[in-house]
Parts: structure tokens; sequence; C-alpha cells
């Protein structure tokens, strides 16, 4: 999305009448693969366009041929897919075909309109640890060494609920929005805004240098910096601060996203995969077979993983077998291996 990917392929800018009409253009004949497509929702007053972002959920019948069907139909310079979004021109302008499921659609849909609004609405989230974007509201759960994200628990895809959430009115959104300045107001509408809402520390820096090529983000960003000693510090908000509190604070808000159960399955789920990995993993087997090296050592551990269909299932025998049983066990596999 962006109309760069098609950057090589002689894509351009259009205005606004060519926009319209490549954009039904496009809407019209993916309606035929299409269960539902939409373009999101955008601000009536630009100009002009790089390219139309479309969302899609691809007919069953489709979906193998998917790319072969829009090369067929479009018959573009170009089709690049990169995840779950098909860009390919008509005529000069990009066109992003995005797809989804059926479940995710309305919170997908939702979230990709009016720009960078959503996007941006997302750091509020992160004061609970939260995360908002195409899936809805989610709790990412991260490692304790490393803070890496290992799990993605899921709370809501009720976009009302997640903005009253938030501290935005859903019934304003939904009314949609004429000018950039309304978008601005909306967007700084929240009580949950504080002065750190945009400073670096709030997001990544590469996420950063991204949003402030975008002239929409800079704009807002160019008027808090002149106004954000209108709201609080971010101490000031009434916002829990241990995990269990922050977990409880969700629930009673989505009660329906059981996310202590959830949470706590995950919690035991990593602990079970770290007593097994202390009990018998690779480092352990490496040292019953030192003469295994690099490639040898790699066939082995397929044959290993291979007894089991899940990693689960692998922690689970592991748990509840003894060491001399699995040392056993992996002897046996030893004398397999060519």
């Amino acid at each position: 999305m962006g109309g760069h990917a098609l950057k090589n392929y002689g894509v351009k800018r259009v205005d606004k009448v060519a926009y319209e009409r490549i954009r039904d253009i496009a809407l019209s004949k993916l309606s035929v693969a299409c269960i539902q497509c939409d373009v999101p929702y955008s601000l009536e007053d630009k100009a002009d366009f790089g390219d139309v972002d479309i969302l899609c959920i691809i007919r069953p019948e489709f979906q193998a041929t998917w790319k072969q069907w829009l090369q067929d139909t479009f018959q573009p310079r170009a089709i690049l897919h990169n995840d779950n979004v098909w860009s390919f021109n008509i005529e000069d302008l990009q066109i992003d075909a995005i797809t989804t499921s059926q479940e995710n659609w309305s919170v997908y849909f939702n979230f990709l309109c009016w720009g960078d609004l959503s996007m941006t609405m997302g750091r509020i989230a992160r004061l609970w640890d939260l995360k908002y974007g195409i899936f809805g509201l989610e709790f990412p759960v991260r490692d304790g060494e490393t803070n890496h994200v290992i799990d993605t628990l899921p709370i809501s895809k009720d976009t009302a609920k997640i903005f009253a959430f938030m501290g935005y009115d859903y019934s304003r959104w939904k009314l949609g929005f004429k000018t950039a300045d309304e978008l601005r107001d909306y967007l700084f509408s929240s009580p949950r805004i504080h002065r750190g809402f945009l400073d670096a520390a709030s997001e990544a820096t590469k996420h950063r240098k991204r949003d402030h090529n975008r002239p929409v983000f800079k704009s807002w960003y160019e008027w808090f910096e002149t106004h954000k000693d209108q709201f609080p510090d971010k101490a000031d908000l009434p916002l829990p601060q241990t995990t269990a509190d922050k977990l409880a604070y969700v629930e009673e808000a989505f009660p329906e996203s059981n996310i202590r159960e959830k949470y706590a399955i995950v919690q035991k789920r990593i602990a079970d995969f770290s007593a097994a990995r202390n009990k018998f993993s690779g480092k352990h087997i490496q040292e019953l077979f030192p003469e295994l090296q690099a490639r040898r050592f790699g066939a082995y551990m397929e044959l290993w993983t291979r007894q089991w269909a899940t990693k689960e299932e692998q922690v689970a025998y592991i748990l509840s077998h003894d060491v001399a049983h699995l040392t056993e066990l992996a002897h046996m596999i030893r004398k397999n291996l060519i």
C-alpha cells in the first residue's frame, strides 16, 4: 500500500476523476471473484491518488487460481504479492487487493478507513501493553528475557467496544470526516491522550521514520507539539501497572475475552517448554552423539522431532518420561540414521 510497490512499472499518481473511474472498474471486476470487496473510507478533499486499496474476501472457487485470475482479468504489467496484499496496475494506477476472511472483514475494513487514523489511535492500546490492528484488539505475550512476542491473544473484534475502551465515540466515527482538521480533532479527542502520545518513545525507530514521511501524520505531529501542554502526563492517567492488574482491567471491559484464562494457558505452555528444554533437548542429544555435526546433526534432529505431530506433543512426552527412557529413545533414533 502507498503506491510504491509498482514504482518500477510505470505507475503514477492520478487525479480524482481518473482515480474514481479506475476504482469503479476494479470493484466491478473484483466482485466476480470476491464474496465482498470494498474501498475503505478516506477524505474527499484529496487532489490526487497514488493507489487504490481494496479489501477483498476471495470466493473459495477462485482462491487456488487467484493470481492467474488477476492476470487474465486485468492484464497488468506486473502482479506483486506481499503477504495478503496483491499489487497490480490498471492503466497507470496501482491497485492493492488486500485479502482477508469473513471473520476479520469488519474490524479490518474499519482499521483501514481514514488513512493513518487507526494506526495512530493504536498507540493508546499500548497503555495496557495491547495491540490494536487489523485483527482487532489483542494481547501480545512477550518473553520475559528477550521481550520478543511469543503469542498473541485475541480480545475483541468489536470496533464499537474497542473504540469505547480507547476513549473514542464510535458513533461520531461512523458519520465520517470531510476535512483533515475534523480527522485530527477526532484523533485527539480521547481522554487517554497524554503528552508522550506521539513522542519517539511511543514508537519503534523504523515505524517512527515511516510515520514522519507521511504528510497527514506529520501534520498531526506538528499540531500536537504546539498543543501537548493541554494533555495530562502519562503518569497522571489511572493505568494499571502490573500484568495481573492489566489483565483484570481488560477482562472487566471485555468479559467475553476470558483473557486471564488464555494468558494462564500460555504461561503454562511457556513453563512446560522451558522445563522440557532443560530436561532433554538438542543440546543433550548433541552431548550423547558428539560425532554428529552440522548437516548430520540436523538430519538426526529431523528424525527426532518427526516422532511427534506437534511441538506440544513432544513437550508432553518429554515431561512424562524419565531421562533414562529418553536417552534410550535417542539411541534408537541414532541407529536409524544412515
